[in-house]
């Protein structure tokens, strides 16, 4: 890690020293981070984290380090999951209103072709 110098080392340079990254940002600059962590069970219980370490490297856009940062365990915050769902834009048509609204449609002279309609 020492070997990585921020202004100097490039994109080939990192992965020839760390490897490849454990994940890479979706969004914003391109950063790949490098996550360890040790974990203990004990008995049936599920695995504890006992150490955790991430380190971001952000590149530029000529490929060079940018920066980098490091995070322990205990910079970590807490994340509350909420199970809920987005809702998607429209009107949510029901079995009944879709029976109903096709009431009438098929086989009508104005949708579909018959020798009326094609001038024959």
């Amino acid at each position: 890690m020492q070997q990585v110098i921020v202004g100097q080392s490039g994109r080939e340079d990192v992965l020839a020293l760390l490897g490849s990254p454990s994940s890479t940002s979706n969004f914003g600059d391109e950063t790949w981070y490098y996550i360890t962590q040790k974990q203990e069970r004990v008995g049936v219980f599920a695995p504890n984290i006992t150490e955790q370490h991430i380190t971001a490297i952000t590149f530029d856009r000529e490929q060079r380090v940018q920066d980098i940062a490091h995070f322990r365990k205990e910079d970590g915050k807490p994340v509350q999951i909420v199970g809920k769902t987005t809702a998607t834009e429209g009107h949510k048509v029901t079995f009944l209103e879709q029976m109903l609204g096709n009431f009438g449609r098929f086989n009508t002279p104005s949708r579909g072709l018959s020798d009326r309609n094609t001038g024959r």
